[in-house]
């Protein structure tokens, strides 16, 4: 036993399940960039997902898409099934040792019924929750229900910001337990343009990163950069793609702006982008952790967003500027106080640089592999008969 018990611990052999939705959004970036880490580590590591993942990840991970046959019973698969089925054929085949969740629905409850498929053998299970599963979906009457099963049962619970576990805990039972292992970035791969001229030197460039949903308030980064642009001549490039996305750009078009505006749609060198930019707008309703924040800051960009969620705990001071929800008065403000003195304009680059640096991808695979650890001990130590002890 000891032996089997130092192979399921060496951090070279675990056999890992990492189950997300991995198109755009953040909760798949940061479970795709997870996978890769940890492939990266000599882990071997299953991506289990309903659709191809949008962002590369490392060779050495082995990707289950969940393709669920189409019925005439049905008005859409019943793809959580499916998904569930999935996980748990994915975890006898390969022996995994455990299971990772992103999102509570339906990923953290597609692994709950895996669990119970494999019965007594099932691995641990860790459920990661990143936002939206929280508030608003765990608010409503029809997911709520299945949220605090998939809570109660899962081994682990984590989430990327101190905020979040506020609202979970709330929102659930302050008796769980909630460990907060931040989101990371890449800073070799997200990182300044070597030859970005300074605000003064050419016209600046705004960039907004989302996949442009009502929670993004789309409409104040037009207007905010719209009032900008009454101001001085500037650049606007909208990276992603969404169902306000049109309506963005429609609106942009209707105010003359068309020709100053970049769209380049949904994209996987999203960092390209970002680092052509000289500031970034956030200014959403409500976020989490602030993940287009954090890659925007890696590349040398400061953040002018709203004071919300979890962003407070990733653009810190001197990387960028927080108002309050909805107050564009406010961020044109900012920005273009920014955008007026190279001098602050540089400083609150580096900084933001700075401060992403220090949500580095080691930081969070420690996090998330010391969680993974215990887990595992506790699982081999109640596998051990008490005649054996």
């Amino acid at each position: 036993m000891m032996d089997i018990a130092a192979e399921k611990l060496s951090p070279e052999r675990w056999r890992i399940g990492m189950v997300a939705h991995a198109e755009l959004g953040g909760s798949g970036t940061v479970a795709v960039e997870l996978a890769s880490a940890l492939a990266a580590q000599g882990h071997e590591v299953h991506f289990i997902t309903p659709g191809r993942p949008f962002r590369a990840l490392d060779p050495g991970v082995t990707v289950h898409v969940v393709d669920p046959t189409p019925h005439a019973m049905f008005r859409t698969p019943p793809w959580t099934i499916a998904l569930a089925s999935r996980i748990a054929a994915v975890a006898e085949r390969h022996e995994l040792d455990i299971i990772h969740a992103h999102f509570a629905l339906p990923y953290a409850v597609a692994t709950e019924l895996a669990s119970q498929l494999l019965g007594a053998g099932a691995p641990p299970w860790v459920a990661t929750l990143h936002g939206s599963d929280v508030l608003p979906l765990g608010l409503e009457a029809d997911y709520r229900p299945m949220l605090q099963l998939a809570l109660r049962r899962a081994s682990a619970i984590t989430v990327p910001s101190r905020h979040l576990r506020q609202q979970l805990l709330h929102l659930s039972a302050p008796s769980l337990e909630v460990e907060v292992v931040p989101n990371f970035v890449d800073a070799e791969r997200f990182c300044p343009a070597p030859a970005r001229p300074a605000p003064s030197a050419a016209p600046p460039v705004l960039v907004h990163a989302s996949n442009f949903r009502p929670v993004k308030r789309i409409d104040d980064v037009v207007s905010v950069f719209a009032e900008v642009r009454r101001a001085r001549e500037a650049r606007l490039l909208l990276v992603g793609d969404g169902p306000l996305r049109a309506d963005a750009l429609a609106r942009l078009d209707a105010l003359g702006l068309s020709d100053d505006v970049e769209a380049p749609g949904a994209r996987s060198d999203v960092e390209s982008w970002l680092a052509r930019a000289h500031l970034a707008l956030l200014p959403s309703e409500q976020e989490s952790f602030g993940l287009a924040a954090l890659e925007s800051m890696a590349c040398g960009v400061p953040v002018i967003g709203s004071r919300v969620g979890g962003l407070p705990e990733v653009v810190g001071a001197g990387a960028g500027k927080l108002t309050a929800v909805g107050d564009v008065d406010a961020m044109t403000k900012a920005a273009l106080e920014l955008l007026a003195d190279d001098a602050a304009w540089r400083e609150a680059a580096e900084q933001a640089r700075h401060s992403a640096i220090a949500f580095s991808p080691e930081r969070a695979l420690d996090g998330y592999t010391a969680i993974y650890r215990t887990l595992l001990r506790s699982t081999l130590a109640e596998a051990v008969p008490r005649s054996s002890r």
